[in-house]
């Protein structure tokens, strides 16, 4: 029959060893206990838990839907198109979000659209079309884009249909480089 080997029994080396493989940072005075406690931590700890979700993560932050973007800042309004870079640790995205198309666009990217407002300055105007000299301007934060969620195509449809055909190509490219990035 084996030995088990519990985190007790390793030698002191072999747990300075493993903390360092674990990123766990400690100076040369640092007890095994302390060493052992911090080693446990982490074991048990959300990270085997984090890794399995870093994919799921990833999944749900690449879902593709089918939306139209209006710009409602007066700056945008004449734009045909917004370049927009979209980073964290799972994902990178840059995409050029059409204005007034219907588009698909990672979730990633509607969730940071969602998010930006720009600032509105009202000038006081007096009913006969002067400005008013005492009054100072309202600033307001408003939301910058109108999302419009529209149908986007179940599996089945995005095989047979013809309209989807010319982003199936783009969706295989897409999957296999979630696959690799995974």
């Amino acid at each position: 029959m084996s030995e088990i080997k519990t985190i007790e029994s390793i030698s002191s080396e072999d747990l300075r060893a493993k903390a360092k493989a674990l990123g766990i940072k400690f100076t040369k005075n640092t007890s095994d206990d302390t060493l052992i406690s911090k080693i446990e931590e982490i074991e048990n700890s959300a990270t085997v838990v984090q890794a399995k979700n870093i994919k799921n993560s990833r999944n749900t932050l690449m879902a593709l839907k089918r939306v139209q973007v209006q710009p409602l800042n007066p700056l945008e309004l004449s734009l045909p198109a917004k370049f927009i870079t979209v980073a964290n640790r799972f994902v990178t995205v840059k995409k050029a979000v059409q204005f007034n198309t219907p588009i698909f666009l990672e979730q990633c990217v509607i969730d940071v659209l969602n998010e930006l407002t720009y600032l509105h300055i009202e000038d006081n105007v007096t009913p006969r079309g002067g400005k008013s000299p005492n009054a100072r301007p309202k600033h307001e934060l408003r939301k910058a884009y109108n999302i419009v969620e529209m149908h986007t195509p179940t599996e089945e449809e995005w095989k047979n249909d013809p309209e989807w055909k010319a982003m199936r190509a783009d969706k295989a490219l897409r999957d296999a480089s979630n696959k690799e990035g995974a």
